[in-house]
C-alpha cells in the first residue's frame, strides 16, 4: 500500500470510528469540520505579464470610469428631465399656469401646441408655408387661431397648432407628405401631454384642498381635457358625428345608415346600437358598397 493509500485508509477509519468525524463528513465532506476555502479567478496569462500591466490598468479604468457611467447616462440620464412617457417635465410649469377653471375643449389645442417639444416643430420651406395657408383657409381652423397678438402668442410657432386643428377637423391638407414628420410627432406624443395636463389639474386641486393655493380647477376643466383627448385620438371635433369613430364610416355612409333605420327596424342611430348588431344584421344594411 502506497503513502496515499495509507492516508486514505486512516481517514476512512477515523470517519467510521469517530461519531463527530462522521457527522462532519456528512455535513461538510470533511471529518475535521468546516474549513476555509480559497477562491481564485482564472485569468489569461497575458494579463499577468509585467509588460502588459499598464495597458490592462488603462483599459480597466476606461471601462469603470467611462463606459459604465456613459451607458448609465445614455439610458437613464433623461429621467430627471422627462417623465415615464418621455414628456419634458418642464411642460408642467407651463400647463399649470395656463389651465383654468373656465376652460372648454376648444381652448385645449392652443395649450397643447405650446409645449416645448411641439414648438420645436418649425416650418422647413416655402411649400410648407403654402400648405399652412391652405389650412388657415378652413373656417373651422381659422376660428380657433388667435386673432390678436398677445404676450403669450407673440413668439409662438403656429405650425403645431394648425396641425393639431387640421387633424381634429380632418382637413385633407394636413395629410400632405410635407407634414408627415411633424404630424407623426404630434400624434405620437399628444396623448402623453394631455395625460400630463390631467395630472397637473389633479395636483392643482389637491394643493387647493390642503389650503396651499387659491387656484382650483373644477370638474368642467378636467372634463374638457378628457373630452378633447378623445377628439384628439379619434381625429374628431365637437360637432362631428360619433359614428365617424368607426372604420369605414364617412358622412355619406352615416346618412345612408340613418335613412335605413326604419326599414331595418333599428331603434336609433347611436353608435352603441350599431356596435351591438350581429355581422348578419350589418350585412343587410348594404353599407360600404356591400363590403
Amino acid at each position: 500500500m502506497g503513502k496515499d493509500g495509507l492516508l486514505l485508509f486512516v481517514l476512512i477509519t477515523q470517519i467510521l470510528t469517530d461519531e463527530t468525524a462522521f457527522e462532519n463528513f456528512k455535513k461538510y465532506g470533511n471529518p475535521d469540520g468546516p474549513g476555509s476555502y480559497n477562491v481564485a479567478i482564472a485569468m489569461p496569462r497575458f494579463l499577468l505579464e509585467p509588460t502588459n500591466q499598464v495597458p490592462v490598468l488603462i483599459c480597466a479604468f476606461f471601462i469603470l470610469l467611462v463606459v459604465i457611467p456613459g451607458s448609465l447616462y445614455v439610458n437613464f440620464g433623461d429621467t430627471t428631465t422627462k417623465d415615464e412617457f418621455g414628456v419634458l417635465i418642464e411642460n408642467k410649469r407651463m400647463y399649470g399656469a395656463k389651465l383654468n377653471e373656465n376652460m372648454i375643449p376648444k381652448n385645449v389645442p392652443m395649450i397643447l401646441a405650446q409645449c416645448i417639444e411641439f414648438q420645436a416643430i418649425g416650418v422647413k420651406n416655402k411649400d410648407e408655408m403654402t400648405l399652412l395657408k391652405k389650412l388657415k383657409d378652413n373656417d373651422d381652423i381659422d376660428e380657433l387661431l388667435p386673432k390678436t397678438q398677445s404676450r403669450n402668442t407673440k413668439d409662438m410657432n403656429m405650425k403645431p397648432l394648425m396641425l393639431i386643428l387640421g387633424h381634429v377637423f380632418r382637413d385633407e391638407n394636413v395629410r400632405h407628405p410635407l407634414f408627415a414628420e411633424g404630424l407623426s410627432e404630434i400624434l405620437r406624443q399628444g396623448v402623453a401631454h394631455l395625460n400630463m395636463m390631467i395630472d397637473v389639474a389633479m395636483e392643482i386641486n389637491a394643493i387647493a384642498r390642503m389650503g396651499q393655493s387659491v387656484k382650483k380647477l373644477g370638474f368642467k376643466a378636467i372634463q374638457s381635457l378628457i373630452e378633447f383627448q378623445q377628439f384628439f385620438v379619434q381625429g374628431l371635433w365637437t360637432q362631428d358625428d360619433p359614428m365617424l369613430q368607426l372604420p369605414g364610416f364617412t358622412k355619406d355612409e352615416i346618412k345612408k345608415y340613418r335613412k335605413s333605420l326604419r326599414e331595418h327596424q333599428i331603434p336609433d342611430g347611436k353608435i352603441e346600437t350599431f356596435c351591438r348588431m350581429t355581422p348578419q344584421q350589418r350585412a343587410k344594411l348594404g353599407l360600404f358598397q356591400g363590403d
